[in-house]
């Protein structure tokens, strides 16, 4: 399969079924239906800084920094890939603990994020600009090659691009 070739940097067929068992298992185990989200009140003006949902105890089990500070998501299927959305989550859980906590640290991780985001966006043709996933990965009978749009990227990597 192709998705098992080492030389593009994806796991496995034995790494898979690990990702694999490691999914179902804390889908039987430790599923909740009390998801670990809180509305933020202060949301909604145009002028505020503050996003519609804000947490601080969400499990990344799946992130991996890269050596300046952006989270890889590990993938069962890809490996260990830079996925806009996740970074631009990430960036947004940042800002919102610096709203909440005036925690410098925080608001450089957020700012981190958005340096990111605004090297790796590309402007089309059209004038449009997109978040690629840059990474080869199947959906369903469908092979998505590189570089590839999602629609949830783009909604997610709007809103730190905006606020940063």
């Amino acid at each position: 399969m192709f998705w098992s070739n080492r030389m593009n940097g994806t796991p496995d067929s034995l790494e898979s079924l690990r990702y694999a068992l490691r999914a179902l298992c804390n889908e039987l185990l430790y599923f909740r239906f009390d998801y670990p989200l809180e509305i933020d009140p202060n949301a909604g003006p145009k002028e505020s800084l503050h996003y519609y949902l804000y947490t601080d105890r969400l499990s990344w089990d799946i992130m991996s920094m890269d050596p300046t500070g952006v989270p890889r998501a590990r993938t069962r299927l890809a490996g260990v890939v830079y996925k806009p959305a996740y970074i631009a989550w990430w960036g947004l859980i940042q800002l919102g603990h610096f709203l909440r906590d005036h925690d410098e640290a925080s608001r450089k991780l957020f700012l981190k994020q958005v340096d990111w985001l605004e090297s790796h966006a590309v402007v089309r043709a059209d004038g449009s600009v997109v978040w690629s996933n840059n990474f080869d990965i199947p959906h369903g009978k469908t092979l998505l090659k590189s570089p590839w749009i999602s629609a949830y990227d783009q909604g997610l990597v709007i809103l730190p691009g905006k606020l940063g």
